[in-house]
């Protein structure tokens, strides 16, 4: 009867890999060119997933743990314990949908940003005003904070250097 109760977590956590696996696949394959994409680390995505599973399996096996193996423990105990747990792993999932939505789009002369859920906005290269600090480039639109990429990302400095191949483009022809 005890293996019955360690078999669910485990086949939850193997249902939820798949799903993950699809999700990155389905991902990569939107993002083709990764010369003109800037995404979040795929540590967010990894970490995340795993820490999110592992948390969720704990919770589950409290909840299904016959109360013969608990030695102090009520049933109402083990509820709230595996609430807390559930929250944890969903906070967790943030990090993966965080991972698999974020990005910026560069293109010639703007780029698409979108957030964790995926609301896209379009900001124009003459509009932004590029600020490096000492762990992050940041961007501003009329003072207001668009986005910060960090250095910890793939491709971090190509919105900035679009920036400014768009704004010598436009000297050279103001010129």
């Amino acid at each position: 009867m005890y293996r019955l109760y360690a078999l669910v977590p485990v086949c939850i956590l193997i249902a939820i890999l798949i799903t993950i696996k699809y999700l990155l696949v389905k991902n990569k394959s939107q993002s083709c060119n990764k010369t003109h994409f800037i995404v979040q680390p795929n540590f967010y995505l990894y970490g995340g997933a795993f820490s999110s599973l592992a948390v969720l399996c704990v919770a589950i096996y409290i909840l299904l743990i016959p109360e013969e193996m608990i030695v102090n423990y009520s049933i109402e105990g083990r509820i709230i314990v595996s609430s807390i747990l559930l929250v944890l792993s969903a906070l967790f999932s943030l990090f993966v949908f965080f991972q698999l939505n974020w990005r910026i789009e560069i293109g010639e002369d703007e780029f698409e940003y979108r957030n964790l859920f995926r609301r896209k906005k379009v900001y124009k290269y003459s509009e932004v005003e590029v600020k490096e600090l000492s762990r992050c480039t940041r961007f501003y639109r009329n003072g207001k904070h668009i986005v910060g990429i960090s250095f910890l990302q793939d491709n971090c400095d190509a919105l900035e250097k679009a920036i400014y191949k768009y704004r010598k483009e436009e000297k050279k022809k103001q010129e």
